[in-house]
């Protein structure tokens, strides 16, 4: 299949925020390995915005909220039909010469067939790249990390990728945010600290807890490495996992903040500052390692090597149990076993030998 011309891209990815760091590569390589470099949009929900504002890459955002569309839809059919056709006509008026759909569905690419785009490049799964005018057929991801597929994009096009690092740009803001938070909490200027993320599941919705070691666990370890590292614990989650980061403080000896009020950006800047986070699989993992910053992460029905930290390094040691039904996340799809084998399998002490490889052994010791 012959590359195509490269001037003015969108990109769609409709998903959470892992996934859309994983596309990050995706959005530099074409940026600079398309001459001469094109403009490119990307179409993403209003959670995940935060994360392109300030890439350099990014020149538009369309935020696009399928949740709130189908509200709009229960709530009023005419209302509906103006807001989504108010999106239509700022894409046709953007007038796109190549989409790279990343929705694995066919909605997406249907209707900028409708606004005239002519390229059309995504996937192909379970037939529903009907509407692509380029495609990869795939049944599934798995066997390679997530973002080396959305890569296969930029190579359909005619475009080797360089580096692969994700990218979360944060601004003096994030810092202010942060720096103002610790401040509030008594953490005192120049203190190393430790993030613990019990929760991070957010994008699996009711279903996050087949993801999240228990909290004990987290407990656990971040009174033991608060105590052989002198690090002040930081317990991190969103608005909805408060409960969890309180059960998680409670349980703890060493005074513990909680943290669940901040903005995306100042949640990544809060990471950067980090001695180590330690967490499960879900975004708040791969915001981390956006960050650059060691990170240890706990595994169940997930394939860490597709979804675990991208690109692969040692500041980044990922557990899992050796309990032969997991990975059970197949197809886009997972076991709802109910036992959770594969995440009480590992214990608190296998966590602190990681963080020890990772910080050294401590001077107390």
């Amino acid at each position: 299949m012959e590359p195509f011309l490269l001037k003015n891209i969108l990109i769609i990815n409709p998903f959470g925020i892992g996934d859309v760091l994983f596309t990050t590569p995706l959005v530099r390589a074409l940026k600079e390995g398309a001459l001469p470099a094109p403009r490119i949009t990307f179409i993403c929900n209003a959670r995940t915005a935060p994360i392109l504002v300030h890439n350099k890459h990014v020149d538009d955002i369309i935020v696009f909220d399928r949740g709130q569309y189908r509200e709009l839809w229960r709530k009023s059919k005419w209302e509906w039909i103006h807001a989504f056709a108010a999106i239509l006509r700022k894409v046709r008026k953007n007038g796109f010469d190549a989409v790279f759909d990343i929705s694995l569905g066919r909605q997406y690419s249907f209707f900028l067939a409708l606004c005239g785009v002519p390229v059309r490049a995504g996937f192909d799964y379970k037939g529903r790249g009907i509407f692509l005018t380029h495609k990869i057929p795939v049944k599934a991801f798995t066997g390679k990390p997530v973002a080396e597929y959305y890569l296969d994009l930029a190579r359909l096009a005619g475009v080797e990728p360089g580096g692969k690092d994700i990218e979360f740009p944060i601004v003096d803001k994030d810092e202010q945010e942060v720096n103002g938070f610790l401040r509030s909490e008594g953490v005192e200027f120049g203190r190393e600290f430790l993030c613990v993320v019990p929760g991070g599941g957010g994008s699996w919705g009711s279903d996050a807890g087949y993801k999240r070691w228990p909290v004990g666990g987290f407990s656990l370890v971040a009174d033991e490495l608060a105590g052989m590292y002198r690090l002040a614990p930081v317990i991190v989650g969103s608005r909805q996992e408060s409960d969890i980061c309180e059960e998680v403080r409670r349980s703890m000896t060493h005074k513990a903040i909680v943290f669940t009020e901040l903005s995306l950006g100042a949640c990544a800047a809060l990471f950067k500052r980090a001695k180590l986070v330690v967490c499960n699989d879900g975004g708040p993992l791969h915001i981390a390692v956006s960050q650059g910053v060691k990170t240890i992460s706990v595994f169940g029905p997930v394939d860490e090597n597709v979804y675990g930290p991208f690109p692969p390094s040692g500041d980044h040691i990922v557990l899992k149990s050796k309990i032969s039904c997991r990975p059970c996340y197949v197809n886009f799809r997972y076991t709802r076993c109910g036992h959770r084998s594969c995440l009480t399998a590992i214990t608190a002490q296998e966590v602190l030998e990681a963080a020890k490889t990772l910080l050294g052994t401590p001077d107390i010791l």
